[in-house]
């Protein structure tokens, strides 16, 4: 992976770990690049980032000649792979990903997933600034834990929705263990969650501070042997 701002790294990680994407591109709306995982060849970097960049601004100016409102996404499903090209509007201006994937993904979870890396690079966009590595965090957290609540939160009272038959879904209901083995469970997690809370809590703390060279002492002990 390669990308000219460091804070766009995380986000574009994440999405590649969930979405199983095989090539993806970040670039801006003039066709410069911002970010790319998995190209090899810088000529097909540019090449791809121009091309994409000259579709999405020719449907956007078909979209405003017929008075429509503007594609959120081109998809285009192959046999053996399929792509989508999707604009989007950020902090930093209007940008365009290329994503790339195979048939052991879908385009609903890439869709799903790239969603969540807008909201990311947004959230961290505005308070990614030298000193503001605090802000960036929780920003960052509070993205992550609100895209958990509204995924679970649309699936309820499902767990793992069956594609087959609705009654083979796993529900809150028919995946939950007795009601003895919850109320010892309960009072195992209420003694080991404030634990855990606090130690996680100590573990960022002590950890706050980004290593830099500055920070790294001078060596000790025995001299380094001259060649």
């Amino acid at each position: 992976m390669r990308a000219l701002e460091p804070w766009v790294v995380q986000p574009l990680e994440t999405f590649l770990g969930e979405s199983g994407a095989r090539l993806t591109l970040l670039m801006t709306s003039s066709g410069q690049v911002v970010a790319q995982h998995g190209f090899s060849r810088s000529l097909d970097v540019m090449t791809a980032a121009a091309l994409g960049a000259g579709i999405v601004a020719s449907t956007e100016e078909l979209a405003r000649l017929m008075g429509a409102t503007r594609f959120e996404a081109l998809v285009h499903n192959g046999q053996r792979q399929s792509c989508m090209l999707a604009a989007f509007t950020t902090p930093r201006g209007r940008w365009i990903g290329l994503v790339v994937f195979g048939p052991e993904t879908s385009v609903g979870i890439v869709r799903l997933f790239f969603d969540q890396m807008i909201a990311q690079l947004a959230a961290v966009a505005l308070v990614w600034r030298r000193g503001s590595d605090g802000w960036a965090f929780a920003c960052t957290a509070l993205v992550v834990a609100a895209v958990v609540i509204l995924l679970f939160g649309a699936l309820y009272p499902n767990l793992v929705p069956s594609t087959l038959n609705k009654q083979w879904s796993l529900t809150i209901y028919n995946a939950c263990s007795t009601p003895y083995t919850l109320k010892i469970m309960t009072w195992v997690t209420g003694f080991v969650a404030p634990l855990t809370v606090v130690y996680q809590a100590w573990t960022y703390w002590v950890f706050r501070q980004r290593i830099s060279a500055e920070r790294i002492p001078p060596p000790i002990g025995l001299a380094r042997r001259s060649s």
